[in-house]
């Protein structure tokens, strides 16, 4: 999926420079010759149209795009698409997926700008800010205000997109941070499995322990900083933004200088391996490899551990990622274009994918490590007491459920794409390698950042 993401600094600078010259204004669009509202070039659904609250029985055709899931879960999501329709008679749901190729962003931008956006649509949160800042999706708070009581209100309050009225996505599946780690590597680099960091700081101080003891043959973690970063800075409580949120001032962080000096010195030692500095390389091969300590922080890659290393996968154990302010999550999200003809069924469809019991139930589904966003569904024994599920699965399900009550979306996520990404990591990556000193990358990082940012307003 990391590569699907390297077009979306391009696809919302792409958006916003012909949405602007279309005379954007407010939260209603511009308007257009014949009185109706506007977005872009398109003309804004009828029952989305004005300022009342969305109303209207569910009714006739819509289309629903996932990302990448027909192929793996169309024996839940078919279910539920055929109980939406049978307890709306009338209604038709059109699923169509996209396989979440490298151009995934810049097709919704084509699509959005071409006015064919989808009726209920499945999207990641760069492509969400980006819609959201071109104006091309519903406003929830103010279409149906009760829209975010189902869900966990950490989750619900994080996920509101700065610079937008109110609400325009809904927050779907997540996946909680964890600490994945193979508990015989780090017994053999001194390390106590039962007594996994309870800080970030921590964490790379043991991952200074491998370089020591593995002679070349393991190490700590991959070196491409470009991955973590906003996670481990998050939960470091590195001060990434100024007090407003509209800039980035992390060079006057001293966390953020102590981070990368850490993350210079593991380098330098062989705690990571050399050639993963600019490699987009997923941790999963050399972890199942048995030649990584950790693994990825995400609970999904558990299950490709258990598939394709059963050996390993007992030696697999997580505990909770090390935040300091409170977990933060990565997810997926639902929203409805304001460019729908039919909002009212749009709008009943995305409710009803995302209400408690189905989201339950797609949580079960053995082929997914998924966590859900309703209140109401982490009651459920599966996470608080998961003895169907053996092993880490187990530990990260349980781990998850705890976490859950004060998840929250990162705010530098919202701010952080991937092009911003690459242009932080090109500098943190010479810092590594000794080419510049941590302070100047930390200062050339800041200012290419902002000038990503300068250009997209």
């Amino acid at each position: 999926m990391r590569k699907r993401l390297t077009w979306a600094g391009i696809a919302v600078a792409a958006l916003l420079t012909t949405t602007s010259a279309c005379g954007m204004s407010g939260s209603g669009g511009a308007k257009s010759d014949s009185g109706g509202s506007m977005v872009g070039n398109c003309k804004v659904g009828k029952e989305v149209a004005g300022d009342g609250e969305l109303s209207g029985k569910p009714k006739g055709e819509i289309v629903f795009q996932t990302t990448n899931l027909k192929k793996d879960f169309a024996g839940y999501f078919q279910p539920v698409i055929d109980a939406f329709e049978k307890q709306n008679p009338g209604t038709k749901i059109k699923w169509i997926d996209d396989p979440g190729s490298a151009d995934f962003t810049q097709q919704l931008v084509a699509k959005a700008n071409a006015c064919r956006l989808p009726d209920v649509l499945n999207l990641n949160i760069e492509t969400a800010v980006a819609l959201t800042k071109a104006n091309f999706l519903l406003d929830f708070d103010k279409k149906v205000p009760d829209a975010g009581k189902p869900f966990i209100p950490s989750i619900w309050n994080s996920v509101k997109i700065p610079g937008a009225d109110g609400h325009t996505i809904l927050p779907w599946y997540w996946s909680p941070g964890v600490l994945t780690y193979n508990t015989e590597l780090a017994a053999k680099a001194g390390i106590d499995p039962a007594n996994p960091p309870k800080s970030v700081l921590e964490w790379l101080d043991q991952a200074g322990q491998v370089a020591e003891k593995s002679d070349g043959k393991y190490f700590a973690m991959l070196a491409n900083p470009r991955f973590v970063t906003v996670d481990q800075w998050n939960a470091l409580g590195v001060k990434a933004l100024t007090p407003d949120g509209k800039r980035f001032a992390f060079s006057s962080d001293p966390l953020a200088k102590q981070w990368l000096t850490k993350w210079k010195e593991l380098y330098q030692s062989g705690a990571m391996p050399k050639d993963s500095l600019a490699s987009e390389e997923d941790p999963s091969v050399r972890f199942t490899e048995g030649k990584l300590v950790w693994g990825s922080p995400n609970p999904s890659f558990l299950r490709n551990v258990q598939q394709n290393s059963p050996k390993l996968y007992p030696k697999t154990d997580v505990a909770p990622f090390p935040f300091s302010n409170g977990a933060a999550y990565d997810g997926q999200y639902i929203t409805v274009p304001k460019t729908s003809e039919n909002a009212a069924t749009a709008v009943a469809f995305a409710r009803f994918l995302l209400n408690a019991e189905n989201q339950t139930n797609w949580s079960k589904d053995p082929k997914v490590v998924v966590f859900p966003t309703t209140s109401e569904s982490l009651k459920d024994p599966f996470f608080t007491t998961p003895s169907d599920v053996k092993g880490a699965f187990g530990k990260a399900r349980t781990i998850a459920a705890q976490e859950a009550a004060g998840a929250q979306m990162a705010t530098l996520k919202l701010k952080w794409g991937p092009v911003i990404g690459q242009k932080v990591a090109a500098e943190f990556q010479l810092a590594m390698k000794g080419d510049k000193s941590v302070d100047q990358a930390l200062k050339d990082a800041e200012n290419a950042a902002n000038a990503v940012l300068e250009q997209s307003e």
